[in-house]
């Protein structure tokens, strides 16, 4: 009905593609950046890690006994292997 559960708030949809593009364009480039400093490789090792720059895949599934119209429902997952058990 477009509120919220709690308060009736009018609910709105919007779409913050940019956020998850500007977020991984500055990943890479502090991955980047990094081979630039100075430190010891296991510091440059717990930051890599730390910035957790992952490759996937975005999926969308129906789902049954939700109309179409109301969309599909996305993931993203680093293991597309693991989809069917």
């Amino acid at each position: 009905n477009g509120l919220s559960e709690r308060g009736n708030h009018p609910v709105v949809r919007k779409p913050m593609k940019q956020w998850m593009l500007r977020i991984t364009a500055y990943g890479d480039r502090l991955l980047e950046d990094l081979e630039d400093l100075d430190w010891p490789e296991s510091i440059k090792a717990m930051q890599r890690n730390w910035i957790g720059r992952s490759e996937g895949a975005q999926l969308a599934f129906e789902v049954k006994g939700v109309d179409a119209s109301a969309g599909k429902l996305e993931v993203y997952t680093t293991r597309p292997d693991t989809l069917f058990g």
